[in-house]
């Protein structure tokens, strides 16, 4: 064991005034090449082992450290009083340590304050306030024991945590020779001087979505509001709510012809025709006055059966010798009634123009609440979307931040090791990223306007400028639902489906209509009246005689029509068993279709629930990886070839943390859209809501 040489440790020092860091090598007998390498490979020993081992502190950090003025951290809002996050539990995926300093320092995840305050978290226990429960425990045993609360529960199994190893399984031997001697250990900072507290890493960002960004006139906005100004102004929802009531006429139109007609006649007739008999008028041209009034009722019943009852009044006078008594007045009620016996006959033809008129309102229904139920998921994805692209907003406006912090850093360093290669990526960059920001916010401000266009509300309308706020979050609970549950729901409450139904019920009914029409028209004919007659133009009196005086006369008849070969209602009989067919595939079509949506619907469920958990577990990671190249950067001098590589790794880490982070937001809106399109598979939206 003694042959065998210890690991390399670089030791670094942590000024007590400001959070600086920095290797020193007692490298004065190798040359520079050599002491860059092994800075290098000290760095990564110490970040592979994260804590293991405290190296040796120094004594002062070199000049060029002294000369470097602080930069300010980034301005992140503070996490909750407890430590979690605003949409999420306390997840203690990424630990940050720092020194025991009274200014609180920003690190991924969250500002970190002095160490009275530090908050040691536990898996599966409360959290500590005591410092005492925090000694010996180094930082990658506080990662141990993370459980994902979106994780799938076959993985939410806390780690067990990982106790220091001894110097015998580190292989530590005597100090190398070149190596500073170690302090003694009243000189080691102690484990309860460092913070150790786990943060989410997306508590900056999830807080400042529903604040304003960009413009001082604001409104904050819910779902559910955006749902009920939906209902109320949308001028889309307006047209396709008048279709239904435009249908709902036709039914009154087809009762209609089961209405009492009222019907009232009269004609006045003055006749000079020449004669061809003596018998008349001795040879004189025959003149006649007639004048007639008709008024009385007429209803067809629901039998088919043409009932009328007519009054008939007139006068009739002529020049001939055997007219008498002249100048009369006549009367005549008329009962008559018309009834089929083949075709057109039964309550069922009769009712059918009815029985269409309301399947097709009923249908004009279901189609409306499925425009409905569109639109109302268009209003909540596009706020979704909106939530999304505020979160990718602060997102970019960090990562410009982030560039400038480190292009000002470079500038500062200039005259020191920088170099103007370092200084052109760390230019391009925020330039880069300020173009992106231009798009992140034109985003925004076009989903802003499209919901101005969805809702059409005179609150949203009144400013263009006007900032829209999220004011909810994604749900982040598990929905139990299953394809078969789901299935059974929407047959019961899709409109889409009613109203395939209703037009499979409307080619039935149409369909014995035409079985109807194949028949030959019969119809018995009844008829009777009473008649008065009184000269001298008595026309009251004889209406009077036509109730008192003689008795009613009667005719019973019937009449027969047929189409000679009938291929005008054979052609209409094929047609119409031809359209049940259709509906009935067109129904078939529908149930599979709302089959795959539904399944299709709980699969997305189900996937956006998983995605949230991989895409924030991604996103810790990616968090890590910038917290550890950020340490890197601040132990190890930029100079040269490395310090190149380092800005390019920084920057890159913090583009990968930044895609992660967009994508985990994405995640979470892909799972509230979930919701949403599994209620709307089942028919249940507007139920919902």
């Amino acid at each position: 064991m003694a042959d065998r040489p210890g690991p390399f440790f670089a030791p670094y020092i942590v000024s007590m005034e400001r959070p600086v860091h920095r290797l020193e090598l007692p490298c004065t007998k190798v040359p520079g090449g050599f002491c860059a390498l092994m800075a290098t490979i000290a760095l990564a020993l110490f970040h592979a082992n994260d804590g293991l081992a405290q190296p040796p502190l120094s004594q002062s950090p070199p000049a060029w450290v002294e000369s470097l003025p602080t930069l300010p951290d980034l301005p992140l809002p503070a996490p909750a009083a407890d430590g979690r996050s605003p949409a999420f539990p306390e997840h203690p995926g990424i630990q940050t340590i720092g020194p025991p300093s009274q200014a609180p320092l920003v690190r991924p995840g969250g500002p970190i304050g002095p160490p009275s305050q530090a908050t040691l978290v536990r898996p599966g226990g409360p959290a500590q306030s005591d410092r005492s429960s925090s000694a010996g425990a180094s930082p990658r045993a506080m990662a141990r024991g993370a459980v994902l609360p979106w994780a799938d529960p076959r993985q939410q199994q806390a780690l067990p945590e990982m106790a220091a190893p001894t110097a015998q399984q580190r292989g530590a031997a005597e100090p190398a020779p070149n190596s500073a001697a170690p302090l003694p250990d009243a000189a080691r900072p102690k484990p309860e001087d460092w913070q150790a507290r786990a943060v989410s890493p997306e508590s900056w960002w999830l807080g400042a979505i529903g604040a304003p960004l960009f413009s001082s006139h604001a409104v904050p906005l819910s779902a559910q509001s955006l749902v009920m100004q939906t209902l109320q102004h949308s001028f889309q929802i307006r047209v396709d709510a008048a279709t239904p009531r435009l249908e709902q006429t036709r039914i009154v139109e087809a009762a209609a012809e089961f209405d009492w007609n009222a019907l009232v006649t009269g004609t006045w007739r003055d006749t000079s025709d020449p004669v061809g008999s003596l018998l008349d008028t001795n040879g004189a041209r025959f003149r006649r006055e007639h004048y007639l009034t008709e008024a009385g009722l007429r209803r067809r019943n629901l039998q088919g059966g043409d009932l009328s009852v007519t009054q008939n009044l007139g006068y009739e006078n002529t020049n001939s010798q055997f007219f008498s008594p002249p100048h009369q007045g006549q009367t005549q009620l008329l009962l008559r009634y018309d009834q089929p016996l083949l075709r057109g006959r039964g309550t069922l033809v009769n009712r059918s123009t009815i029985v269409l008129a309301e399947l097709e309102t009923s249908r004009a229904d279901g189609e409306f609440l499925s425009r409905l139920q569109q639109r109302l998921r268009d209003v909540v994805a596009t706020y979704w979307d909106l939530y999304v692209a505020r979160g990718e907003l602060v997102i970019q406006q960090r990562l410009v931040m982030q560039a400038e912090r480190v292009s000002d850093q470079l500038r500062l360093r200039e005259n020191v090791d920088g170099s103007v290669e370092q200084l052109l990526r760390a230019g391009g960059a925020v330039e880069s990223r300020r173009g992106d920001l231009l798009n992140a916010r034109r985003a925004v401000l076009d989903l802003q306007a499209r919901l101005r266009n969805l809702v059409n509300s005179p609150e949203l309308s009144q400013c263009e400028t006007t900032e829209f706020l999220i004011t909810d979050e994604p749900a982040r609970e598990l929905v139990p639902s299953n394809q078969s549950g789901a299935f059974a729901m929407a047959m019961s409450n899709r409109p889409d489906f009613a109203a395939a139904m209703q037009e499979l019920r409307q080619a039935a009914v149409r369909n014995q209509v035409a079985d109807n029409d194949l028949l030959p028209d019969l119809k018995l004919v009844l008829e009777s009246y009473v008649k008065g007659l009184r000269g001298e133009s008595d026309i009251a009196d004889a209406f009077a005689a036509q109730f008192k005086e003689g008795e009613p006369s009667y005719s019973v008849g019937f009449q027969w029509q047929a189409a000679l070969g009938r291929r005008a209602d054979r052609a209409a009989k094929l047609r119409a068993s031809l359209e049940v067919a259709q509906a009935q595939d067109r129904l078939q079509v529908q149930t599979e279709q709302i089959w795959l949506e539904v399944g299709n619907a709980v699969r997305q469920l189900h996937t956006a629930y998983q995605r949230v958990a991989r895409q924030r577990s991604a996103m810790l990671q990616f968090s890590r990886e910038l917290h550890l190249l950020t340490k890197r950067r601040e132990l190890l001098p930029p100079r040269g070839q490395n310090g190149s590589l380092l800005l390019t790794d920084l920057l890159n880490s913090q583009d990968r943390l930044a895609d992660a982070e967009r994508r985990y937001l994405r995640s979470r809106a892909d799972y509230a859209l979930a919701l949403i399109e599994l209620q709307r598979s089942m028919g249940t939206l507007t139920a919902t809501r």
